[in-house]
């Protein structure tokens, strides 16, 4: 497999992190990693769950989640996925990083 252009995130981003990352718009993006089966498995509705958790944890929750497939790896039916949201409670995690 060739460079890719991305890294695909290994835990997601604590509420600093969020903060430092968000965009003029308020919203949040990163490349996440997701089983064939984890997508299979739920609705939609789960499935944005999912890119949620990935994306932010349990940090905030994220709006008008928009997603686009980036990378596979076809050995482990894993799929690359960037992972874009606005971030809906900014004050919330102000405050945690002020603690």
């Amino acid at each position: 497999m060739g460079l890719l252009n991305y890294t695909v995130m290994e835990q997601p981003y604590t509420a600093a992190e969020i903060l430092k990352n968000l965009d003029d718009d308020g919203q949040i993006s990163g490349v996440i990693g997701i089983s064939l089966d984890d997508i299979i498995e739920n609705d939609m509705e789960g499935f944005d769950d999912i890119l949620t958790e990935r994306l932010v944890g349990l940090n905030c929750c994220l709006s008008e989640i928009s997603y686009d497939v980036v990378g596979v790896e076809p050995d482990e039916n894993f799929l690359h996925i960037r992972v874009s949201g606005y971030v809906d409670d900014v004050d919330y995690l102000e405050s945690q990083c002020d603690k």
